[in-house]
């Protein structure tokens, strides 16, 4: 028996307030809930299931939540975790754009470039 895809249509999208997740096939669902509409992309890879969102229903049509859903098959038919590559992304714009700071000096080289007196000024003597 085939898989089936493309169950639901635009106006079932629109119309449904019942809160539950609806399948429209390989792996696209319509989650709804007492917030809103989104939609969701359920895959495995490498023995994990995963879930992923593509986006609110009032920012993406099913078209567009079809079309998005396809290229996370794709990644993943290429052995790549869409979620870790939509992280990697992230990651590389955040240093880009200078956010990413990394964390400050610890251990014994943590006071390199202060001078004697300020190092000795954290010290207690007994």
């Amino acid at each position: 028996m085939p898989k089936l895809i493309d169950r639901l249509n635009a106006e079932f999208v629109s119309s449904v307030s019942a809160p539950g997740r609806y399948h429209d096939g390989a792996g696209l669902y319509l989650m709804v809930t007492e917030g809103g509409k989104s939609w969701l992309c359920r895959y495995t890879l490498r023995g994990r299931t995963r879930e992923m969102g593509l986006g609110s229903v009032a920012a993406f049509a099913l078209a567009m939540a079809r079309k998005r859903a396809m290229a996370a098959r794709q990644q993943i038919s290429d052995g790549v975790d869409p979620l870790e590559a939509k992280e990697a992304v992230k990651a590389c714009a955040r240093v880009r754009s200078g956010a990413f700071a990394p964390n400050p000096p610890s251990g014994p080289f943590r006071n390199r470039g202060r001078s004697p007196s300020s190092r000795r000024r954290g010290r207690h003597r007994s």
